[in-house]
Order: structure tokens, then C-alpha cells, then sequence
């Protein structure tokens, strides 16, 4: 999904509240509000185990640039604690939502919040891109989850990077046709699986 609105700049998040923006179908669409990336994940009666995955376990990130374009990815895990003693089976991952990949082209980011990217101290080794995870009840649009974790500094500027470096390479038009294209011809997953810069949240 992908969402050309800039967020307002004052609205209250709260789980049991209705979104602050409508999300036209399931699925999962990241954004750019107020100097940080918002992450909204729209699930039709989402699930105990989708819940807890989003409220309480791992979310790995994974960013791809495909025809310049990039992609913010992510799913959630958890890791199950080993079994001790020698053999024993490695760590189990518990998966609560696999991946979902969602564009992330400055050709759909404001102007005035490409200039929020532009600002950021990029030698700074210590920057940390913000991100707020929101779970939503479709269509009724209730705040199921909210989560806030912080990306490492890596995969900030990584990010920040992909976005301005891509900036000029697409008009609306040509955007339109080639993420067209990409639904239509690459499996889900495949985006996510194939990121190699990522990171994880804390669990």
C-alpha cells in the first residue's frame, strides 16, 4: 500500500481510537510524519498472536532499493529460548506477521518532509530515525497497537540516503507504472528476503 498524504502535524494516536487518516484496504504502508517513519499495518480481525507479535516482539526491518525505488520492509518474530546441552536444536523462530514491503519513494514524501530528511546530521554516529507502529482493526480503523522503537544508526542513514539518492529518478507517472509492475510480477516476500541492510527492534 502506499499513501501520498502528509500526516497532520498534531493528531493523537491511542489504542481503542480511531486512526487519524483512512487506509483504503488491508495491508501495511510507511510514511513520513514529523521527522520520523510511521509504520501502519491493517489487519481485518487481526489476531491474538498478530497482537502480542506487534506489541511485545521483534520487528526486523529490511530496506531494498529495486528500480530505484526503495522499500521499507519489515516482519515480526520472535525467538524462543534454546534448549540446552550439546545437539540440541537451534533457537525456533516464531513468526507473527511475515514480511511486508512498502515503497518508500520520495515521489510520494512532501516536500516539507523531504526537507526533514535533508536536515539530519549524517555524520552523526549516534543518529537514530524514530519509528511508530500502528496496528489497525480494518475497515473499522480502531488503534489495536501502538509501538515506538528507534532504527540504528545505520539503517537510519542507509535509509535517508535511499530516499534522497532516488529522489529525481522518478516522476509520479513513471512510480505509478513500475510499482504496478512490481506487485504484479514479484511473489510477497521475495522484497523482504532479498534486504540485505537491516535491523531489529528491541524485543
Amino acid at each position: 500500500m502506499d499513501n501520498p498524504e502528509r500526516p497532520l502535524t498534531s493528531v493523537v494516536i491511542a489504542v481503542g481510537h480511531k486512526f487519524y487518516r483512512n487506509i483504503p484496504q488491508e495491508g501495511a504502508l510507511a510514511a513520513w510524519t514529523g521527522g520520523g517513519l510511521e509504520i501502519t499495518i491493517a489487519l481485518n480481525q487481526p489476531t491474538p498472536g498478530e497482537l502480542l507479535g506487534a506489541r511485545e516482539r521483534v520487528f526486523e526491518m529490511g530496506l531494498a532499493v529495486v528500480n530505484e525505488i526503495p522499500w521499507v520492509c519489515f516482519r515480526v518474530f520472535h525467538l524462543q529460548e534454546p534448549v540446552r546441552g550439546f545437539g540440541a536444536p537451534a533457537r525456533k523462530v516464531e513468526l507473527a506477521l511475515g514480511w511486508h514491503e512498502c515503497p518508500f519513494h520520495a515521489v510520494r514524501i512532501s516536500p516539507e518532509d523531504r526537507e526533514d530528511i535533508e536536515s539530519f546530521d549524517f555524520a552523526n554516529p549516534e543518529l537514530r530515525i524514530g519509528v511508530t507502529a500502528v496496528v489497525l482493526d480494518w475497515p473499522s480503523h480502531k488503534v489495536k497497537v501502538l509501538r515506538r522503537f528507534s532504527l540504528s544508526p545505520f539503517f537510519s542513514r542507509e535509509l535517508c540516503s535511499a530516499v534522497l539518492d532516488t529522489d529525481d529518478l522518478h516522476t509520479e507517472a513513471t512510480y505509478d507504472q513500475e510499482i504496478s509492475r512490481l506487485y504484479r510480477d514479484t511473489p510477497v516476500g521475495e522484497l523482504g528476503e532479498s534486504t540485505r541492510v537491516r535491523c531489529r527492534s528491541g524485543a
